[in-house]
């Protein structure tokens, strides 16, 4: 049963005592029963539920007593107007938007956080529409160490199943919040058009948009990115995790793990607006991308990890195990490779990808890049018409199906049909370790045109090659050493000797190895514990249904050997076959990735029947890192 709120009984009965009615024995009889309710009530749990709706003009604060908040209509908050929500109340949304003219207060804590939802008994993504800030919001203010001083703030928030925070020229603080399972047009989690908002220290995880920007979306302003975790987030178009367009943005210590694009799977700056196209020179930007870790991530076409159109800088990140979705089986031959000036190359720059730098160079220095993989061309790095300073790295493990599997880059020609007169005179190379990159360590193809060098850099190779030159321009890398155990330098090249179309790659014989002091450290034992996988992986119980169940899936893999490992994850995630999209999905387990311990199978139900889904499994341990995942599988279940 049932009860009505208390204070609607209340009501019911004092219109009673007014009514002057206690004469009567049919009156009397019905207080009596009123009152019985009532008490049977009291000893009830109560929830008290607030209809909301409309303007609110003047200050008010929405209190955990009166929680559950039903937004049954659009509800604004006027300019000049506080709304203060206190820890612990719940805001369901019956479809409508939060509009905040003025300012809100959205402070939870970590006992008692503020939860935005569906107002639906089984919420989906887009139930209900934005949190939606405008223009003339009070932006959020900072003290001298950075502490919140006032403006509008969400802090300790559940943020879930509807279109996720829509930023108008807003400037809010969001810290500490949980954004989850949302899903719109574009920024999935998070939209900021203009503003500067600082983001910090949220979890991002599971949004979706049809655009750019699975998890945060930025285009004009100057957004701060700061130490958030963003994961499992999807875009149809660019960038899983975070999409900006030409404005600068600061993304810095931030973890960007697992997200799916089709460009850029961990990262995309620099996407073009409705309208641009990549060349027009609105769409280039300035990013800072900064001591990151972006892992996991897989993009359909380029960029893997980071996609950037524009001259970023890109500084002590830690790039592994991103990749990309490129099926084909390689081919090395170097006469292929050639390119002229109206050619470009697919499937490519597995971590990180470059492309038309204007004002500057761009600087990719002291990152960590390591095994990622599944890129036709630059499986580490991959630059086009680009200026680079490539400086102070650690680039090892990285595949390319083809060549340049630690780093690839295209040398193109000045070209008036640019923004401006070039793309920068030259590219650099120093200071970095590459190793055992399979596909060649440094791989040079186009027309020619900028000066290349290499400088001071620790070459090896995983299959024998460490520079190869496939373009005209030859290549100064006199201050190189080649590795001791190799028995001629000109056995690690391919140039114009192998070709008197190519340029050479010139080089000064067996230099004593450099002390590179800059260049981030990676020990033997960690680099192969990190690039250490599950293998065999295999559904090797096919595909099966439970009766009386939603089909399921049955994987077994072989796990690695040694110390260290604590357990392993299985990730599964729908596959919708006209976008190539990965849709992170809920199972009988909850949510991917599902966590089998020391299993080395599982079983996995509460799928859809007759769906394609990828699955594949890594390993972590007891700190929590994660190691390279097996080869993802294709999977398809069985009708019911």
């Amino acid at each position: 049963m049932h009860c009505a709120s208390t204070r609607t009984i209340v009501d019911r009965l004092d219109r009673l005592r007014h009514a002057r009615l206690r004469s009567s024995p049919k009156n009397s009889a019905l207080m009596i029963a009123l009152v019985v309710f009532a008490s049977s009530c009291f000893h009830a749990p109560l929830i008290a539920k607030t209809n909301v709706a409309g303007v609110i003009s003047g200050d008010a604060t929405w209190s955990s007593e009166n929680s559950p908040y039903i937004v049954t209509q659009n509800v604004e908050v006027a300019n000049r107007t506080t709304l203060t929500i206190e820890p612990g109340v719940e805001v369901r949304f019956a479809r409508f938007s939060l509009i905040v003219r003025g300012r809100i207060v959205a402070r939870g804590n970590g006992d008692l956080p503020i939860r935005f939802t569906s107002n639906e008994e089984t919420p989906n993504p887009g139930d209900w529409l934005f949190l939606q800030l405008m223009p003339e919001s009070a932006p959020a203010k900072f003290g001298e160490r950075g502490t919140f001083v006032g403006g509008c703030v969400f802090e300790h928030c559940i943020i879930e199943y509807g279109a996720g925070l829509n930023l108008v020229g807003a400037s809010p603080w969001i810290a500490r919040c949980t954004i989850q399972h949302n899903y719109s047009e574009e920024g999935g989690a998070i939209f900021s058009g203009g503003g500067s908002p600082v983001i910090q220290q949220n979890k991002i995880a599971y949004n979706r948009c049809n655009r750019d920007g699975g998890g945060i979306r930025t285009a004009n302003g100057h957004a701060k990115i700061l130490e958030n975790e963003i994961v499992y987030n999807t875009a149809r178009g660019r960038g899983g995790g975070i999409a900006t367009n030409y404005s600068p943005i600061t993304i810095r210590g931030n973890t960007i793990a697992h997200n799916w694009a089709h460009t850029g799977g961990g990262i995309a700056t620099g996407a073009p607006r409705l309208g641009e196209t990549s060349m027009t020179g609105k769409s280039h930007s300035k990013p800072l991308i900064e001591d990151n870790v972006i892992t996991h991530n897989m993009a359909r076409a380029i960029g893997g990890g980071i996609s950037v159109r524009g001259t970023p800088k890109i500084a002590g990140n830690q790039v592994s195990f991103n990749r990309i979705a490129y099926t084909g089986a390689a081919r090395r031959n170097h006469r292929a490779s050639r390119m002229d000036s109206t050619d470009r190359r697919k499937f490519t720059g597995a971590g990180i990808y470059v492309e038309g730098t204007y004002g500057g160079p761009a600087e990719i220095t002291r990152n960590t890049i390591i095994a990622n993989r599944g890129a036709k061309w630059g499986g580490g790095v991959f630059t086009d018409r680009a200026s680079l300073v490539f400086t102070d790295n650690y680039v090892a493990k990285n595949q390319s199906v083809e060549f340049g599997g630690g780093l690839s880059i295209v040398n193109r020609r000045s070209s008036r049909s640019f923004v401006s007169d070039g793309h920068g005179p030259s590219i650099i190379v120093s200071g970095t370790v590459f190793r055992e990159n399979d596909g060649g360590d440094i791989e040079v193809s186009g027309v020619g045109g900028q000066s290349i060098t290499i400088r001071q850099c620790n070459l090896y190779s995983a299959d024998g090659l460490s520079v190869l030159n496939h373009c005209v321009t030859p290549i100064d890398a006199k201050e190189a050493w080649w590795g001791s155990d190799s028995p001629s330098t000109d056995s690690r090249i391919y140039d114009g000797s192998d070709d008197q179309s190519l340029g050479r790659v010139i080089h000064s014989g067996q230099p004593s190895p450099y002390s590179l002091e800059r260049a981030p450290k990676t020990s033997d034992a960690t680099l192969v514990r990190m690039t250490a996988r599950p293998t065999e992986f295999r559904s090797a119980q096919g595909i099966f249904q439970v009766q009386g169940a939603p089909p399921s899936i049955s994987a077994v893999w072989k796990g690695i050997d040694g110390d260290g490992v604590a357990g392993y994850r299985l990730h599964i995630a729908e596959v919708i076959p006209t976008y190539h999209e990965r849709i992170v999905v809920e199972t009988d387990k909850g949510y991917s990735p599902i966590d089998c311990g020391m299993a080395l199978a599982a079983k996995i139900g509460g799928l859809k029947p007759k769906t394609q889904y990828e699955i594949s499994v890594w390993a972590y341990d007891a700190e929590g890192s994660e190691s390279l995942s097996t080869d993802p599988m294709l999977v398809t279940t069985k009708p019911n």
